[in-house]
């Protein structure tokens, strides 16, 4: 399964996957919890010197302490790799967070200085510059436009996008 799983997160980065890492590492850590105490059964078992314990009963206490340990570190694998397929999912989720939030700065920085100088003549005041002329309004929409292409000239120019 996290054969499987590491072929998927790597390739698509789908967050769909996320719950089913969760899972394995949650099995994982139960299994190696309920197995850690066995290996330690067997480990004390194999140094008990009783008449019942023959060699035999060693070999065979040494073979499953050998299987346990297998077993604890193959768990113990999969909690490691199920982080990082958890991991490599959390930074693409970042990553594609932070192209979000660029989009957004940009469009922002864009629109901050055009959104100012529309609130400067948009007020009901007296003294704003052009209220009498008839020409004042294409003298500021052509004002904004050079501003808003200046700023992708500069945006350009330094490679934000």
């Amino acid at each position: 399964a996290l054969d499987y799983l590491e072929a998927k997160v790597t390739s698509t980065h789908d967050m769909k996957f996320r719950e089913r890492i969760i899972q394995i590492r949650g099995q994982s850590a139960v299994f190696k919890r309920y197995l850690l105490p066995q290996k330690e059964v067997i480990k004390k078992l194999q140094t008990v010197e009783q008449k019942w314990i023959t060699d035999w009963a060693r070999r065979h206490f040494q073979e499953n302490y050998d299987n346990i340990t297998r077993m604890i570190e193959e768990s113990q694998e999969a909690c490691e790799r199920s982080q990082i397929l958890h991991d490599e999912l959390s930074n693409a989720l970042s990553e594609k967070l932070n192209r979000s939030m660029y989009k957004l700065s940009i469009i922002t920085s864009i629109f901050m200085p055009l959104t100012y100088v529309t609130g400067i003549f948009g007020m009901n005041i007296g003294g704003v510059p052009g209220i009498n002329d008839p020409q004042a309004f294409n003298v500021c929409m052509f004002t904004m436009l050079m501003i808003f292409l200046l700023q992708v000239f500069f945006f350009k120019r330094g490679k934000w996008f």
